[in-house]
C-alpha cells in the first residue's frame, strides 16, 4: 500500500461506526468533541507543518477508549468511598 494512504487529513465530520466499538457514537456530545479532539491531537503531532501517517480513525479509537477508562476509573472511585449506592448503569458519554 502507498504511504499517502495514510496520510492524515483533518476530519469536517464524525460518522457513527468510525470507532472500533460504538459504545458513544450515537451520541452528539460525543459526536462533537471527538472531531476537536482528533484535530488538536494532529496539532500536536506538528499537523499541517509535519505530514502524519495516521488515519482519523486511529484517534478516534484512542479517544474512545480513553472515554471509557475515565469513566470507569472515576465509577470505580465513586463507589470505593461511599458515594455510589443508588447508582445506575450509564450508557451515555460521560460529560466530565
Amino acid at each position: 500500500m502507498p504511504k499517502l494512504d495514510y496520510a492524515y487529513s483533518n476530519p469536517s465530520s464524525f460518522a457513527i461506526g468510525q470507532t472500533p466499538y460504538g459504545t458513544y457514537d450515537a451520541d452528539s456530545t460525543f459526536q462533537d468533541d471527538i472531531v476537536s479532539v482528533t484535530k488538536w491531537c494532529a496539532q500536536r503531532l506538528g499537523f499541517p507543518v509535519l505530514q502524519l501517517e495516521i488515519p482519523s480513525g486511529s484517534i478516534y479509537a484512542c479517544f474512545e477508549e480513553s472515554v471509557t477508562n475515565t469513566h470507569n476509573t472515576s465509577t470505580t472511585i465513586t463507589l470505593r468511598i461511599g458515594c455510589g449506592n443508588n447508582m445506575e448503569k450509564r450508557t451515555e458519554y460521560p460529560v466530565l
